[in-house]
């Protein structure tokens, strides 16, 4: 025994020459072996110069990491990395050799290529089995799926098969059978099988004796022999053809795969010519140090074996418990016990096993040491559990477990109730351990049990700006979108290049094969809507299929194609989608063109012969009887001079407005076009040649190459997409020699797993790791995250390498006869050790920080793994009562805002909430204000209001209506996304804040305001809300470029300027509008799509008004009754807010003409009478506040030269009736918002001269009622007073009693009126009939909206017109009249 001082001497005697003996350090995690390890090399290379010491650790990245610490230590270096694998190490040595003897240089076999040969191999023996002759191995594979008793374990499908059979497997169902047997389980299973008898030095000699063995098991042994021997017959077969196979498949070439590598090497170094002898020791270093040695292989053993009898000073160091390769054929234990009772005869040195019986210094080491000491070894003769290499020390409380009543920060659980809550928790710590600890994004880890969550966790750091690095790729390359959108471009390249007699497909494959490659094309990021490749948004291939359809449709419709003049019969349809159909003509051209390619097919003879598993579609037609969606297809895809593809993409330009998805469709065609022709040219058909011509083509590296500069979402994004191609052109580079693309592209997807690369890939400095325990073998990090330690997942105790009999064969290997006797611990021993495997990994995760969290979900659905609840005791108590759970952010100091970010997301999220929380001048509404204005400012949209939805005045009627945008409210301060806000003033009176449309649906009923408002959430807009939303945008732009202004449109007739208006009003609505096909729903996209249509007469309505509101007889019959004059400016979307109480209309009131003053009190009772009582909500000192946008608010010039007001109101919806036109509220509020304004109320009060409502859909002028402008709103006031002016008649409308709504007032006063003297009374009744009362009723709805916003209890009175098309009378008793209970009906 000893410690690190002792270590340190041992190996400084070694370096010196005193001794040979090798030597094995062990150690505790963490307990410093990587770092002595370290200063050994360096102090070796100091002594045997650049190239005379090697240290080698278990992967490249770690390597990597180590080397370039070393050359920076020691200056130059002649060798590049004095730290590396012990393959790579292998390698040098048979690389040297082959030099020396003038022989083909080595090169390396990844998985994937091994996986594709395998396939290869298998697909010889289904071929077999389709012609019906079989060979030894087919009969060897039939009897392999014949085992009744594992076989459903293999291909679950086959047991239904067999069971009519009796279990029989007849010749005739041999073919079926093995396509569902051999499955990519099986021949990855095969690949670990072939390597596991590489490294366990199981050559075709010893097979025979190996299979004598299952014969020796005792009597009763619970393995089956007949299935092993089975099972090993077979692998050892398939052996021998996979080795014939990679012979001719790489005829020339010297390939090794990865396990095959250590074994040649040692072949090497046993057998080298006398005439090599001198140099190939130059090549065997003098001293060779072995970092992690418990997950050397068996052939790793052999191989460091052998460096040792040539002289090699061997130094191990490692821990067999924190082995994490045991799945990939690394024993620990056996290799501890081989190295030192074997050929190596090593000394054994351990570390720091002096503090037994002590505390643990903290909780994470207790945590540690309690899973140490609980890891069985297999071997039989092991020393008893402390005694063993590698174990930590005794300490309370870790052996046996007990709970300790103190814990520390070192080693913190969660425990969380949905694994959504783990992963934003996860991802919070994350960034917060950045931001407010300033740990750097390279002493993060997290790892987790498996690739899958390891991806989990980083896509979700990506998206939330967090670098992340993965410790290997974690996905296929056939799983790549961009290399999918290569292979299908190469492809529709060769399908063109061929034509139709070139291929065996019928056209109708033809179509859906064409499909398939258009559609994966279309779905990468090869294809874009910008202007350059690479640039705008993915294109989508759902506006194109939709046109399609339509097509198809019409194709069907009777004498379409018959008509031998071409001309159309069926009326011109109108896909909204992509713009709108080809005319009859072309139509019907195209279909004759299918037609005689269809013809073509026919004369060729040509029959399907060939089924494409992914495009066909089972119906058993092999030819599309009629034009379709697969016929436009094939005519794209072949571009036959009978059919060319320019005639259907001629078609598609000439639509109304394809849109930027049209415009990508047509560019797939033009790059097909260019790579097949570019193919014809290329001398050789190698994958690396096609590919390159297929990229190029694309033209995306350079914005890719720009855009992976960049630290965004798109930015990552392109980074991982030329990784991803380095990746697939190193492959392609790689791969067989006379491979063609064709078998290039069925290699890849094929591929099961990812292909280990060597290429370069994008420079991270900084980013958070993403790894599994075998990924985090020899690395440290401050922080390390351990997520998702769940029951059946950390540990998984499924058997590995059950369908070729690994484990048994490894055990007949290592042990002999004694892997013969029966288990005496009574204890199943393959369990143990599955369980062994996954203690130690769970020990490796815990011991690479030094702060460690661990977490785990529990829920209805899944459970903590039993390793927190027995390791963690403390933490994670069994009772379900005790257990406290997790929330996002509660470990932060945050307050109310714990788990938001402090990234400008969370900023505004936190903004937002104090704007709705605390009053409009408190000091945390202003700085919220102001730090959505400094957000805004620099370019973050969220902080702006124009980008936030649901906020007040976005409530469903206004939308609908095509009212102002909602964020009006918003840029005010202290407005929250409800459409009404009750505060206090300084002197502790209400004030309620409202927006107009509030007004308005709390005066037609506001129970039914109540039910969609408070009592329910937001709602999504609809395809009316957006369609009114566009329109305001439209006639705004407009607007802006003077289109309204007199001589817009010079030296052209009234008509010539509407129309040349209108077709620019109509480009600026193309240039903004959506692309309507996304929209989800059926019926809204229907609905979108009708709103879209009658897009042009609406805009040619405004258009109208823009040119003909500024010319002589504008006015029609209303010529003469009133004067709307010339415009001079107008302003769209004018923010307002007004403040206004019963002290300001009482002066208002007072100042009418021969009036008596009276007070707030008695005007109060007056105004109830006008709205038929007030809410309890009411007082006199309410102060209602208004806030909102006003569409357009004109500025115009009378002949007499006086300058007025008039405000304009756009409305898309359904056209009102001619009160609801003429009292409307909305308009109300735009007045009170000019006449009472919160801010400025000192300058002269504005002149309206009329308000109106403007159904653009409907009329060609606002207020529109037998002649332009016949319903406008008259001003509220006038001089201060309510508006004391005679009625101005209008065309068809002499008197005003047409328009109003006023109830009739009694000639008595009400009792209830006690503040209203007679002579207020009479005052009062003197203005009935006219515009002054008019304005008084308008002003009290106002009011009435305000109280009852804010009363408990409401007597309702719902107007007629609401009562008319009122959604909610299931639910509203006040629109419904009456109340259905359980135990009653209430009758109103």
């Amino acid at each position: 025994m000893g410690d690190l001082g002792n270590a340190t001497n041992a190996i400084e005697t070694l370096i010196n020459g005193e001794t040979a003996r090798p030597l094995l350090i062990a150690g505790m995690p963490g307990g410093g072996k990587t770092t002595l390890c370290y200063r050994s090399l360096l102090s070796a290379l100091r002594r045997f110069g650049d190239n005379g010491a090697i240290m080698c650790v278990p992967n490249r990245n770690l390597a990597s990491s180590l080397s370039d610490m070393a050359i920076r230590e020691l200056g130059a270096l002649a060798q590049a990395r004095p730290v590396t694998t012990l393959s790579a190490v292998a390698f040098r040595i048979i690389a040297a050799n082959r030099s020396f003897r003038k022989l083909p240089m080595p090169k390396l076999l990844n998985g994937a290529e091994q996986d594709a040969l395998l396939r290869q191999v298998l697909a010889v023996h289904l071929r077999h089995a389709v012609s019906g002759d079989l060979c030894d191995t087919c009969h060897l594979l039939r009897y392999y799926f014949a085992q009744d008793d594992w076989a459903n374990a293999v291909a679950p499908t086959l047991n239904a098969g067999t069971a009519s059979n009796g279990g029989n497997i007849g010749a005739g169902s041999t073919a079926a059978i093995f396509e569902n047997g051999i499955s990519a389980s099986f021949v990855s299973q095969l690949r670990d099988m072939l390597a596991r008898m590489d490294e366990l030095g199981v050559t075709p000699e010893r097979e025979g004796d190996l299979l004598e063995a299952p014969r020796h098991f005792p009597q009763g042994d619970w393995r089956d022999e007949e299935r092993l021997t089975v099972q090993w017959r077979l692998a050892f077969a398939l052996r021998g053809e996979y080795a014939h196979a990679l012979a001719d498949t790489y005829s020339g070439e010297y390939r090794l795969d990865a396990s095959k590598l250590l074994v040649e090497g040692a072949a090497v170094l046993e057998r080298p010519d006398g005439s090599d002898d001198g140099r190939l020791a130059d090549m065997v270093p003098r001293m060779l140090i072995v970092d992690d040695f418990q997950d050397t292989t068996l052939a790793g053993l052999r191989f460091i074996e052998t460096l040792h009898n040539r002289g090699t000073a061997i130094v191990l160091a490692g821990n067999p418990d924190e082995s994490v390769q045991t799945f990939r054929g690394s024993y620990p234990e056996y290799l501890f016990d081989r190295a030192q009772h074997g050929d190596l005869q090593a000394r054994l040195i351990e570390l720091e096993k002096d503090r037994r019986d002590r505390d643990a210094p903290d909780y994470r080491t207790l945590v540690a040491t309690r899973v140490s000491l609980s890891i069985t070894s297999p071997e039989r003769n092991a020393p008893p559990m402390p005694q063993r290499p590698g174990k930590m020390p005794v300490c309370p409380g870790a052996w046996p477990v007990s709970a300790v009543k103190h814990t520390d920060d070192s080693l913190q659980t969660a425990i969380y109730r949905s694994a959504r809550e783990e992963l934003d928790d996860v991802v919070w710590r994350i960034k917060r351990s950045h931001l407010d600890r300033g740990t750097e994004w390279n002493d993060m880890a997290v790892i987790a049990h498996d690739n899958a969550t390891v991806r989990q966790f980083g896509e979700r750091l990506r998206r939330d700006g967090v670098p992340v690095r993965y410790s290997s790729a974690t996905r296929p390359l056939k799983s790549e979108p961009f290399v999918q959108g290569l292979f299908a471009l190469i492809e529709l390249a060769q399908l063109r290049e061929q034509g139709l007699d070139g291929t065996d497909m019928s056209l109708k494959n033809i179509g859906a094969f064409a499909r398939s490659r258009i559609a994966a094309l279309m779905g990468s990021a090869l294809i874009t809507t910008g202007g350059k490749p690479g640039e705008g948004a993915p294109a989508r291939i759902e506006p194109i299929e939709s046109a399609m359809s339509s097509l198809e449709s019409l194709a069907g419709l009777e004498g379409v194609a018959d008509d031998p003049n071409g001309h159309a019969v069926a009326d011109e349809p109108t896909d909204e989608t992509a713009g709108r159909a080809v005319d009859g003509s072309e139509l019907a051209r195209i279909v004759r063109e299918w037609e005689a390619l269809k013809e073509s097919e026919r004369r060729n003879g040509a029959d399907t012969t060939i089924q494409i598993a992914d495009v066909a579609d089972g119906t058993g037609e092999e030819r599309p009887a009629a034009f379709s969606v697969l016929s436009q297809y094939a005519m794209l895809a072949l571009d036959e001079k009978a059919a060319p593809c320019a005639d259907m993409l001629g078609g598609d330009r000439q639509r109304r407005r394809g849109g930027p998805h049209l415009k990508a469709f047509q560019r797939v065609f033009r790059l097909i076009d260019r790579v097949a022709e570019g193919m014809r040219a290329l001398p050789s058909k190698e994958p690396q040649f096609v590919l390159a011509l297929a990229w190029d083509v694309t033209g995306v590296a350079e914005h890719w190459q720009r855009m992976a500069l960049k630290n965004t979402p798109e930015g990552r994004a392109a980074n991982d997409r030329l990784d991803a191609a380095m990746r697939l052109f190193q492959y392609a580079q790689g791969g067989m020699i006379g491979t063609d693309i064709d078998g290039f592209i069925d290699q890849v997807r094929s591929m099961e797993i990812e292909a280990d690369s060597l290429a370069k890939t994008g420079p991270v400095e900084q980013a958070v790791t993403l790894t599994t325990p075998a990924g985090a073998s020899g690395r440290h990090w401050a922080c390390v995250w351990i997520p998702a330690l769940q029951q059946d997942v950390w540990p998984n105790l499924a058997e590995r390498a059950t369908l070729f009999g690994g484990e048994d064969l490894a055990d007949v290997v290592l042990h002999g006869d004694a892997a013969a006797q029966p288990c005496s611990s009574g204890h199943d021993a393959r369990l143990e050790t599955v369980l062994a495997s996954e203690k130690k990994s769970f020990l490796v995760a815990i011991t690479r920080g030094a702060s460690v969290m661990v977490s785990a979900v529990l829920s209805d659905d899944t459970t903590p793994s039993d390793f927190m609840y027995g390791y963690l005791p403390e933490h994670c108590p069994r009772d379900i009562d005790a257990v406290t759970f997790a929330t996002v952010g509660e470990s932060g100091d945050n307050g109310e805002f714990a788990g938001l970010d402090a990234d400008p997301r969370g900023l505004v999220a936190q903004a937002r909430v104090m704007l709705a929380r605390y009053p409009e001048h408190s000091p945390q509404a202003c700085d919220a204000r102001k730090t959505l204005a400094l957000l805004a400012e620099h370019g973050i949209d969220v902080a702006d209001p124009d980008y936030w939805p649901f906020l007040d005045g976005a409530d469903s009627a206004e939308r609908q209506d095509g009212a102002q945008n909602t964020a009006d409210a918003a840029r005010k301060a202290g407005i929250t996304s409800r459409s009404v806000e009750e505060t206090l003033d300084d002197n502790g009176s209400p004030v309620v804040t409202l927006s107009p449309s509030a007004v308005d649906n709390l005066w037609a009923c506001p129970v039914c305001w109540l039910l969609e408002n408070r009592f329910a959430g937001p709602r999504i807009g609809s395809a009316a809300t957006s369609f009114g939303t566009l329109i305001h945008a439209v006639a705004q732009k407009g607007s802006a470029e003077g289109l309204d202004l007199p001589g817009a449109v010079a030296g052209s007739s009234v008509e010539g300027a509407v129309d040349a208006v209108a077709h620019r009003l109509v480009d600026i609505y193309d240039a903004i509008k959506p692309d309507f096909s996304s929209i989800a729903k059926a019926a809204e996209r229907y609905t979108a799509m009708l709103k879209d249509e009658q897009a042009k007469t609406t805009l040619h309505n405004l258009a109208s008004y823009f040119v003909e509101s500024n010319a002589s007889g504008y006015l029609n019959k209303n010529e003469g009754k009133f004067d709307i004059g010339t415009l001079e400016s107008a302003s769209c979307e004018e923010e307002f807010s007004a403040r206004f109480g019963l002290d300001d209309i009482c002066m208002a009131y007072n100042a009418l003409p021969g009036m008596s003053p009276i007070g707030r009190t008695a005007l109060m009772q007056l105004m109830g009478i006008l709205v038929g009582g007030w809410p309890e909500g009411m007082r006199e000192d309410l102060t209602v506040r208004l806030s909102g946008r006003i569409d357009r608010k004109e500025t115009r010039r009378l002949r007499d030269g006086s300058q007025t007001i008039r405000l304009i109101d756009y409305k898309t919806g359904r056209k009102r009736q001619l009160a609801e036109i003429f009292n409307d509220l909305q308009l109300v509020c735009y007045q009170l918002g000019l006449m009472f304004p919160e801010h400025g109320r000192a300058g002269e009060r504005p002149h309206i001269a009329q308000s109106g409502l403007f159904y653009v859909q409907d009329d060609a002028a606002p207020a529109s009622s037998y002649s332009p402008e016949s319903a406008f709103q008259p001003p509220l006031f006038l001089n201060g007073a309510l508006n004391a002016e005679g009625f101005v008649a209008r065309d068809h409308y002499p008197r005003l009693d047409k328009f109003t709504d006023i109830p009739p007032l009694p000639a008595g006063k009400p009792s209830a009126l006690d503040a209203v003297d007679d002579n207020a009374w009479q005052g009062f009744l003197s203005w009935n009939g006219t515009q002054a009362m008019w304005s008084l009723t308008m002003i009290a709805r106002v009011f009435y909206a305000a109280a009852a916003s804010r009363s408990h209890v409401i007597v309702a009175h719902p107007t007629k017109q609401h009562k008319g098309h009122c959604r909610m009378t299931d639910v509203c008793p006040a629109c419904a009249g009456q109340i259905d209970t359980v135990f009653e009906t209430r009758q109103a």
